[in-house]
């Protein structure tokens, strides 16, 4: 967890959109996890001037996103667990 956060916050000072930046986790973790270790993950980006968000998941379960007025919508999810296997790409 500790190296999978390190990496996250190198990569997010790219400003890459949240399946790039999963793609790029992914794949400096799966050299250096052990067999039949993974981890699911979820990335989301909000642009706080138009209320947009960009996500992208990592074999978690479906987040729910509560708006404004209140109202709860469940979020595609999508993409394989993180260090499973190199060169993934995840759904945008």
């Amino acid at each position: 967890m500790a190296q999978a956060r390190a990496w996250l916050r190198a990569y997010a000072k790219s400003s890459a959109p949240p399946h790039e930046l999963l793609a790029l986790l992914n794949d400096s973790l799966t050299p250096d996890l052990e067999r039949g270790k993974f981890m699911t993950f979820f990335l989301g980006a909000v642009d706080a001037a138009t209320g947009a968000i960009e996500w992208a998941s990592a074999g978690h379960p479906a987040p729910i996103l509560l708006r404004a007025s209140g109202a709860c919508e469940e979020l595609p999810s999508g993409g394989a667990m993180l260090g499973v296997f190199a060169g993934m790409a995840y759904p945008a």
